[in-house]
Parts: structure tokens; C-alpha cells; sequence
């Protein structure tokens, strides 16, 4: 965890990757990134998958807009009961995983700070990710009294 004002050399780095994060699950996997950011020098997205509307696949940053309601209740709808929104998710899933293993090849340096504070951890999967990110990030205080 890194501070405004640290003398910490890799801002930039973590910068560009965010950014470059961010535009390869929108362009590639259809992922709507509702706020990738640093905080405290860590990398935090705010993604959401696709939920079924044509809406929500053409335009992923303005999910939660529905125009039309033959969108919203129809579509949604067939996508759901076909297996179409089911298969497309675990293809994002995939996109979203793919995203964060080019990151972390790239840039080794920051890995600590890319995996601490990912939304959607449990999806992640391969060799250059540590399959314990839960254990590894995510620690909790529990006291027993």
C-alpha cells in the first residue's frame, strides 16, 4: 500500500497498466469497467459482466440504461434461458483473466499491487497469478473472545 506522495518509482507503470487493463476488457471481452483506479497504489476495478441485453454488449459503459423495455424483458430474457449469456460470460471471464496474466508478465514489479484489491479474485487463474490470492491479500481480523 503506497501513499500520495511516496517516493515510489513505479506510479507511471501502474498507470499504464491500468489503462491498458481497462481498454483490453472493454474492447476485447465486452467488460464493463465502471471505474478501474489506483487507491492507496493499488490497482481496484469495478467490473461488471454482461447481463443478457443488446444494450449492455454494443455500449458496456452505460449499463443499467434501459432505453427499451423489448431490451430489458425480452431479450434478456432469451439470453438467459438459451445458455447465450452463460456462454458469453465465462468468454469475458476468461478476457478478464487473460487481462490481469499479460499485466502481471509485463510487469512483475507490480504484482503486489495489480492482485491486492481485485473485485472479481476468484476468477483468476494461471502461471504467472499465485492461485492464493484470497489467503495472500485478503486478510481478516478475526478475534475470538
Amino acid at each position: 500500500m503506497h501513499y500520495w506522495g511516496d517516493e515510489w518509482e513505479h506510479w507511471e507503470k501502474l498507470y499504464k497498466v491500468i489503462s491498458f487493463i481497462e481498454d483490453y476488457w472493454r474492447t476485447r471481452g465486452r467488460i464493463n469497467t465502471a471505474g478501474c483506479k489506483e487507491k492507496y497504489g493499488t490497482f481496484r476495478d469495478y467490473s461488471e459482466f454482461w447481463d443478457g441485453t443488446v444494450l449492455s454488449l454494443i455500449k458496456p459503459y452505460r449499463n443499467g440504461y434501459y432505453k427499451y423495455w423489448i431490451d430489458r424483458c425480452v431479450i434478456k430474457t432469451i439470453t438467459k434461458y438459451t445458455g447465450i449469456r452463460w456462454l458469453f460470460r465465462r468468454y469475458q471471464y476468461w478476457i478478464y483473466n487473460r487481462g490481469i496474466n499479460i499485466a502481471v508478465a509485463n510487469y512483475p514489479e507490480i504484482k503486489d499491487e495489480l492482485l491486492s484489491d481485485l473485485y472479481h479474485y476468484k476468477l483468476l487463474k494461471g502461471p504467472e497469478v499465485y492461485s492464493d490470492v484470497e489467503h495472500r491479500y485478503w486478510v481478516t481480523d478475526s478475534k475470538e473472545n
